[in-house]
């Protein structure tokens, strides 16, 4: 069942019977061992119909709602699932629980559910659908977002956070929109906007670890004490952390070779490609082992995302170097 009409029939769950239908429903259909007098056959007939009808209407109002909230767990134990919620009536600024602010225009209004959004016309149509779905490690799409550059895809995305959203824009019919939906639809695009990240702050399980250089190959970045490379990959990564040299201040370099290297103070150096983190064959000891790689991306601000999972912990340093 399309977005759509899931919507639309998400309106005929609010429609509730008169008492009326209420006291038929329960009296059910009505038996007598004598026709009444005077009821010829074809009389009792239609109404023996028109109370099941009316019998059919009250579970259909009702019953079927319901069956449509529940969803099954496994092993087959019924249990609810969320319904879209409606909420704000434009011109307002909603900010949804999928982590972004967006403008209602006047008369339009809001429905959420897990991982979705729809803003509706008075009308129901047009509308605007945003959703939230499974994608690879993508750098943040460039802000604010541009309606005429966007809707010439025929599922266009956009990108912030280590997240992937699908934006849509629909008329309700296979007319192009109007001026004023165009109008509508540039000023909803315009309006997604997502709050600035700082630096050891995590969403979703993304986490900044400060600014880099959007179009380096590879540098030396320093977070939360620890020397890591960060990567232009592609793919786009953070390698380490990295070994510490036993003693003294080290250098930190990344080579023309395509390799980011340690100097220690006494001597003891150790070098890993900087797209990969694989330590080169000569490295001894001190720097012998792979540079972890995590997903990383950019952000729209120019901050490093990364997916630091499990948890990072520095290279244990050998012994006597």
């Amino acid at each position: 069942m399309t977005e759509r009409w899931r919507k639309k029939l998400g309106d005929l769950d609010k429609q509730g019977p008169s008492d009326d239908v209420f006291d038929l429903a329960k009296e059910g259909p009505r038996h007598t061992d004598e026709p009444s007098p005077g009821m010829r056959p074809s009389t009792r007939i239609a109404t023996a119909v028109a109370a099941f009808a009316l019998f059919a209407l009250a579970l259909s109002v009702f019953a079927v709602p319901a069956l449509r909230r529940q969803g099954t767990q496994a092993g087959g134990v019924p249990t609810a699932t969320p319904t879209q919620t409606t909420g704000l009536r434009g011109p307002a600024v909603y900010t949804d629980p999928m982590g972004f602010s967006i403008d209602i225009p006047e008369g339009w209004s809001q429905s959420s559910a897990p991982d979705e959004l729809i803003l509706s016309a008075p009308s129901g149509d047009p509308y605007v659908q945003i959703n939230r779905v499974p994608g690879r490690p993508h750098d943040d799409s460039s802000f604010p977002l541009d309606y005429s550059s966007m809707s010439s895809d025929s599922q266009p995305h956009l990108y912030e956070g280590g997240q992937t959203y699908i934006i849509q824009w629909l008329t309700g019919s296979a007319a192009a929109p109007t001026a004023a939906d165009v109008s509508a639809f540039e000023q909803i695009t315009r309006s997604i906007a997502f709050p600035a990240w700082k630096e050891g702050e995590t969403r979703e399980g993304w986490t900044s670890v400060g600014q880099v250089l959007a179009s380096a190959s590879a540098q030396w970045i320093t977070f939360a004490g620890d020397h890591y490379v960060a990567s232009y990959g592609p793919p786009r990564a953070l390698l380490g952390p990295a070994p510490t040299c036993p003693s003294g201040s080290p250098t930190y370099e990344v080579r023309e070779t395509g390799v980011a290297a340690i100097t220690c103070t006494n001597g003891d150096t150790a070098e890993w490609d900087f797209t990969d983190g694989k330590a080169s064959a000569g490295n001894s000891g001190f720097g012998s082992s792979d540079l972890t790689s995590h997903p990383a991306v950019l952000s729209s601000d120019g901050q490093l995302l990364v997916e630091l999972s499990p948890p990072s912990s520095p290279s244990p340093t050998p012994a006597g170097g």
